[in-house]
């Protein structure tokens, strides 16, 4: 769990995660689809730096500050070092054009206005001349340009581009046989509808989206799909060359085509600034009613929470199991459910209303020790299922206010039994630091739990992607092929997350800003019913470090599916689930 996430983007975007809808760029996680947000980023880091940004704008305010500071003699020699610098780096740009094509990116300044950002730092950024030689799939991805530079006007004129295929672009095939020459063959024929569709004229804005209704965006997947079946193909005939030299080519091809058609599933999603996360009013009014419902856990008589949890039933609280073990072993009779420990506009935060824990109830208790002791594994899931109660004369559940001037009963909350898919919009509710409580919004699942079929190779090939190269690669790949365990009992073959990294336990990787104390707290599905599908486990340490999310960079969360699995099995808490005492649906 760690402190900062960033907002960029990344051009080895996991292709999975984005295509439905795009994933995650939160404030936690470098991530994935938003990469015109990435350039943008670059461009006013850029100005902020030694490099030139030559527009007459910045010419003028440099103008304009020198002639405030020292009068019009210091501000004529500012012009005049000002002047020579911009020509001497137009110059530069013009010789660099003049050797042949220049990598960069196309950057939309204003509404039909756009900018050239070359690839090399020390050529200077140009506003381009004729905005509407340029085709809207071209600006965000990396091109090719061929221009002229107008040293008066200190702009740039495009007389050509194509996108920056480096990498992508497959190798000759004509001696390629089996899986090796199918991939390259699907690669060819993505690259070359993008490279068209990027030409001024060729399609809409409004058609940039990786979707099955828009001609591009169907010919795109059809070729995708095509691309995933050679790594599979490579993969059962055992050509591990082959599937390696496919997941290279994979690692830059999937972000051109992220890059071209960042627009997800709807062709109305907006992800200009990271993935589109757009919302109903009334959800946010659940959120926040909901929000009462998740309670710390905290010893009496302190101030800071050590947990959360949330409420299942009307005096039942589900959490994490490791809260009550670790180098202090605290017995869960041992501690207090806190209700309505909510920070006030005011920075405030009131004294909490406390329940004492009376028991707990799941696991069995002969597998206490084993809790206290931290000795998870595929037979012992990270939960715990406790009950509390209240004092005489006080109700069970206390009213409370979370937020200003609307006081509500925290209620149980439903529990989803399905599991969400690879890129499905998360929230995360709980007491960071034992802080008061907070909604950790814009969280998205990174490895599902549950994947079959197409979507599973993809995940596979993205992961291979993302460490090719890499010292561990075999064995990361060789955890992941471990972990996703395939169940053949029924008529769908899904694979099941049984991380070999956690002893065999359920998993579902998800992108969310959390830290200590969030463990055990609620993870929700953001659509659909908004019902709890996760209770958080453990994070990345709290380092401060911007990381993108893949295999090992992830937040760790025990699925639903398998908790409701494993308590069936419970003969205290299966009555309780077959009455509806405790609220499951599919």
């Amino acid at each position: 769990m760690r402190e900062e996430y960033a907002s960029l983007a990344s051009a080895n975007a996991p292709f999975g995660a984005c295509r439905n809808p795009p994933q995650l760029a939160s404030e936690k996680y470098c991530n994935s689809c938003g990469i015109i947000n990435n350039i943008g980023h670059r461009v006013e880091e850029d100005i902020m730096l030694p490099r030139l940004f030559l527009t007459h704008s910045n010419i003028a305010m440099s103008f304009l500050f020198a002639l405030l500071l020292g009068g019009a003699t210091l501000a004529q020699s500012v012009s005049e070092q000002v002047d020579e610098k911009l020509r001497t780096a137009a110059e530069r740009l013009a010789d660099a054009f003049g050797r042949g094509a220049v990598f960069g990116q196309f950057v939309e300044r204003a509404p039909g206005s756009y900018v050239f950002a070359p690839e090399d730092r020390s050529l200077p950024i140009l506003a381009v001349e004729n905005s509407a030689r340029i085709g809207s799939i071209a600006v965000g991805p990396k091109v090719a340009a061929r221009a002229e530079i107008d040293a008066e006007q200190r702009t740039i004129r495009i007389l050509s581009y194509q996108l920056d295929v480096r990498g992508a672009a497959p190798p000759d095939s004509r001696n390629a046989s089996g899986p090796l020459k199918d991939a390259a063959e699907s690669a060819r024929s993505i690259i070359a509808r993008l490279q068209s569709a990027a030409q001024p004229g060729a399609m809409s804005v409004e058609s940039r989206t990786l979707d099955s209704d828009t001609p591009l965006g169907n010919a795109t997947l059809k070729d995708i799909d095509s691309f995933v079946a050679a790594y599979r193909t490579a993969l059962d005939v055992g050509r591990t060359a082959d599937a390696e030299a496919i997941a290279t080519q994979w690692r830059t091809l999937r972000g051109q085509i992220v890059a071209a058609l960042p627009d997800g599933d709807d062709p109305e999603y907006k992800t200009l600034y990271g993935a589109a996360d757009n919302y109903a009013p009334w959800r946010y009014d659940r959120i926040f009613t909901d929000a009462a419902s998740v309670v710390a856990l905290g010893e009496p008589g302190a101030n800071t929470p050590l947990c959360s949890g949330v409420l299942v039933a009307a005096d039942l609280v589900l959490t994490a199991g490791h809260c009550f073990g670790g180098a202090r072993v605290r017995p869960p009779e041992t501690l207090e459910v806190w209700f309505g420990f909510a920070e006030r506009p005011d920075g405030s935060s009131p004294s909490p209303v406390r329940r004492p824990v009376a028991e707990a109830i799941a696991p069995a208790q002969e597998k206490w020790p084993d809790v206290f002791a931290g000795k998870f594994s595929q037979h012992l899931y990270d939960y715990a299922l406790i009950r509390f109660k209240s004092r005489p004369g006080e109700d069970v559940v206390p009213e409370v206010t979370i937020v200003p001037g609307k006081v509500v009963r925290p209620a149980p909350q439903c529990l989803r039994e399905t599991p969400p898919q690879r890129a499905d919009p998360l929230y995360v509710i709980g007491y960071p630091r034992g802080r008061p409580a907070t909604i950790h919004d814009n969280g998205r699942v990174e490895l599902p739990y549950r994947v079959q079929g197409t979507d599973f190779d993809t995940l596979r090939l993205d992961v291979d992607a993302d460490f090719v190269g890499e010292p561990d690669h075999d064995q990361i790949l060789s955890d992941f092929d471990n972990s996703y365990v395939l169940d053949s009992s029924g008529v769908l073959k899904w694979r099941y997350l049984f991380d070999v990294r956690d002893n065999g336990q359920p998993r579902m990787g998800v992108i969310a800003d959390t830290f200590r104390g969030n463990s055990g707290g609620p993870v929700y599905d953001h659509e659909r019913d908004q019902c709890v599908v996760g209770i958080l486990n453990r994070g990345m340490g709290d380092t401060g470090q911007r990381r993108e999310a893949d295999w090992k960079v992830h937040e760790r969360v025990l699925p639903m599916h398998a908790i409701i699995k494993d308590l069936e099995q419970n003969p205290v808490v299966a009555p309780l689930l077959a009455d509806g005492t405790i609220k499951v649906i599919q």
